[in-house]
């Protein structure tokens, strides 16, 4: 499985967590959906700073 469609993945993830909180209006979901969107956040810094180093 190559990195980009893991980092989709979790992208996904992290929009359907916060979504599922708007709708549900539970807290941790929305908290679940923000550490997963800061993890792809991370993520895509570190991939971009490797690429950019090449």
């Amino acid at each position: 499985m190559p990195i980009s469609s893991i980092v989709l993945l979790l992208f996904i993830l992290a929009i359907l967590f916060l979504v599922i909180g708007f709708i549900t209006r539970k807290t941790a979901w929305k908290i679940m959906g923000m550490l997963l969107l800061g993890a792809f956040a991370c993520f895509t810094y570190v991939v971009l700073r490797a690429l950019s180093r090449m």
